[in-house]
């Protein structure tokens, strides 16, 4: 993680920072996931700073879908603490180009609450809260993963400290992306037609109607759907 933060100075190379949880599911529910090519993943992320930034996940972007000119989405849920998810948009995130950060998200997530990755965003997670965050994720399984682009940038977008203000933490931009866009702090929103609904674990709604999520491997039609669950403008 040292690459990736904010201040690394004394930094303890032992200090834990998150563990993860691959392929999860009750033995009796499997084969939905297998027929889907879903897996549902949990995380855990340590409360705590590293020289006043919160702790976070390295962040990546997500491979494009076979014959489409979309990359893939992805549901993640708190299961428990308080989240901030940094989404930034960029459709061109080779590493040997300047990489172009066309919008920045930071949603904040509360316990219980779902959101929707949409195409092209690439995200991370972060505890901004005092207690261990944890949060599952719904995902293709086969979906390429890229965290060369965030690394080799040194973090995502912004960096998220500790503040004395309504959010708890202040956005610092990255100085190794050039002409960042402003980050808008948002609130999720729920759609019940795309398996978000608050309180309702996301788990459970899958296995009781997969074909729900199928825009995981397909989002063109539901694109505007996806986006609204986090669009700064709802």
């Amino acid at each position: 993680m040292r690459n990736l933060l904010f201040d690394a100075r004394d930094l303890d190379e032992e200090e834990p920072y998150y563990g993860a949880y691959r392929d999860i599911c009750f033995d009796n529910d499997r084969q939905k996931f297998l027929d889907q090519d879903t897996r549902y993943d949990i995380t855990a992320i340590r409360p705590g700073t590293i020289n006043g930034e919160f702790k976070k996940t390295s962040g990546h972007f997500h491979g494009y879908i076979p014959g489409t000119s979309y990359t893939y989405p992805e549901v993640y849920e708190v299961l428990q603490g308080r989240a901030a998810f940094v989404m930034q948009k960029s459709t061109n995130n080779d590493k040997d180009e300047e990489l172009r950060v066309d919008e920045v998200r930071i949603v904040v997530v509360e316990r219980g609450q779902s959101i929707v990755i949409p195409p092209f965003y690439g995200h991370g997670s972060i505890n901004i809260g005092d207690d261990m965050l944890l949060f599952s994720n719904l995902a293709i399984a086969s979906c390429p993963l890229d965290y060369e682009s965030v690394a080799s940038r040194h973090g995502l977008a912004y960096f998220l400290v500790e503040a004395d203000n309504a959010d708890g933490f202040e956005a610092v931009p990255n100085p190794n992306y050039v002409g960042l866009p402003p980050a808008t702090v948002v609130r999720p929103t729920e759609n019940p037609a795309l398996g978000i609904t608050f309180g309702k674990p996301s788990y459970q709604s899958y296995v009781e109607d997969p074909k729900v999520f199928a825009y995981l491997s397909d989002p063109t039609t539901q694109l505007a759907d996806i986006d609204s669950l986090t669009n700064p403008e709802n």
